[in-house]
């Protein structure tokens, strides 16, 4: 998966082991994790920050890491060199890589909105936390707070005096 800068990350599924291919040297094992992938359908959920990504597995977090540069590669095809590009399936001639897939679903950033009263609300994905990121300035972010919710609707009550302007980040 790719960002709009082309950084990213490009995972790799074995039966018993999750790695991510390193951009440095290229294609070489970076952050891996010992696990069953081969047993049942599991729900994977890859999220990318401005520099970092992480990777869990039901919910619980399995991998984390720094974003990729991949445009080094020079093949043909050259996927690394698209933006906002997600990729699933086997790009080797060798493995012979066989998978079930259920459904994917890209989520984007949420849209925040702000009463009068400064509740921050926005939709997100049932049963996570975000945590909300406050600034001053726009240079130096602090956590604010988190919210959780059993629906899509999340919401978060400023009660800083000085003006400031939010973000969400999950996880």
């Amino acid at each position: 998966m790719l960002g709009n800068d082309k950084r990213g990350i490009e995972l790799a599924f074995w039966t018993n082991t999750i790695f991510v291919q390193a951009d440095s040297p290229l294609f070489t094992h970076a952050e891996q994790a010992s696990f069953n992938t081969a047993n049942d359908f599991l729900d994977y959920g890859l999220f990318l920050q401005a520099t970092n990504y992480v990777l869990q597995v039901n919910g619980s977090t399995i991998l984390t890491g720094p974003l990729r540069d991949y445009t080094a590669f020079s093949g043909f095809p050259n996927p690394y060199s698209t933006p906002n590009f997600i990729f699933f399936g086997d790009d080797t001639t060798s493995a012979s890589g066989t998978f079930n897939l259920r459904k994917i679903t890209l989520v984007l950033p949420p849209t925040l909105s702000m009463s009068k009263l400064g509740i921050v609300t926005w939709v997100g994905i049932s049963n996570l936390t975000y945590h909300v990121l406050s600034s001053t300035n726009l240079t130096t972010w602090n956590t604010a707070g988190t919210s959780t919710s059993s629906n899509n609707s999340f919401s978060f009550t400023n009660n800083a005096t000085p003006r400031q302007f939010f973000r969400i980040a999950f996880p």
